[in-house]
């Protein structure tokens, strides 16, 4: 399947079939071999609450939990509950099970649009191409000790390019912030602020457990390692497009009794903060738990 091509299919994945009043139907990308990625969920769950709330409405959380892997070839049944209805907030919860087990469990948050005193602590942007810098899925499968991993035939639906990367190599460390541009690989027709903040979520579930074994040495696909989404978080600053070059500035903050806790924040190409997301991640490495 072409780029182009599993693009247009993951829109069609997003575009969730409603099943009843505040019930809907989905399903994965066909091509999809391995379980469910975690961003499809979160994506798939937060449109679901965004159908049920008011129109216009803009989303400014999301917390989720992943409770079980999900089967690629299996549809997935989405139950909105409407948690409360106020003048300026709405809060829905969407749970997505499979065959009658929850595979996760999501709480959003929307708000009315609204003025309101403004701060953002400052962040450095520089003039350089994205484009121009190393490519973040070569990188990593470079520096990995399965260059040849499946991964690297996947279609791309995202671009991302690594800001700083150092010459990739096993066994390296990587402890500073992680500094990744993302692009989809199309613009997006749609100006719906819910379908833009799913995107959001799901990018940036691509990258935020890396960075739990990276500080350990290891990629995630090598052998032994295990990093896997256990809970997701976002805060939305603003509404903003996810269909430009965005900066995803990541960094770990601590990886503990077989969890890493990680948190990263999209910024503009102009050097506004969009939108922040945390995750916990389960980490299982080979050897010595320091790596």
């Amino acid at each position: 399947m072409t780029d182009a091509a599993a693009f247009a299919e993951l829109l069609a994945v997003l575009d969730i079939e409603r099943s009843g009043p505040a019930t809907f139907r989905a399903r994965s990308p066909h091509d999809r071999t391995r379980s469910i990625f975690g961003g499809q969920l979160l994506a798939q769950a937060l449109i679901a609450a965004g159908r049920t709330a008011e129109h216009g409405r803009l989303v400014h959380s999301l917390h989720a939990y992943f409770l079980r892997p999900g089967d690629p070839t299996r549809p997935l049944d989405i139950t909105v509950e409407a948690i409360r209805d106020g003048r300026a907030y709405q809060h829905r919860q969407a749970v997505i099970s499979q065959e009658g087990k929850e595979v996760l469990r999501l709480l959003a948050g929307f708000v009315v649009p609204q003025e309101g005193a403004t701060y953002q602590q400052p962040v450095t942007v520089g003039e350089a191409d994205p484009a121009a810098f190393a490519d973040y899925v070569r990188w990593t499968l470079d520096g990995s000790h399965q260059p040849d991993h499946p991964w690297a035939s996947e279609s791309r639906l995202v671009e991302l390019r690594y800001e700083g990367a150092p010459p990739p190599e096993p066994g390296q460390r990587v402890e500073e912030p992680l500094r990744i541009w993302a692009r989809l690989h199309d613009r997006i027709d749609s100006d719906d602020p819910v379908l833009h903040a799913a995107l959001l979520a799901w990018i940036s579930d691509k990258t935020l457990a890396d960075l739990t074994v990276l500080v350990h040495g290891h990629r995630w696909m090598d052998p032994g390692v295990t990093s896997l989404s256990l809970d997701h978080a976002m805060w939305y600053a603003v509404a903003a497009r996810a269909d430009g070059w965005l900066l995803f500035e990541q960094e770990v903050l601590v990886t503990a009794a077989r969890r890493g806790l990680v948190q990263g924040t999209f910024v503009s190409p102009t050097g506004q903060r969009l939108a922040t997301a945390a995750q916990e991640a389960l980490v299982d490495l080979p050897g010595p738990a320091d790596g």
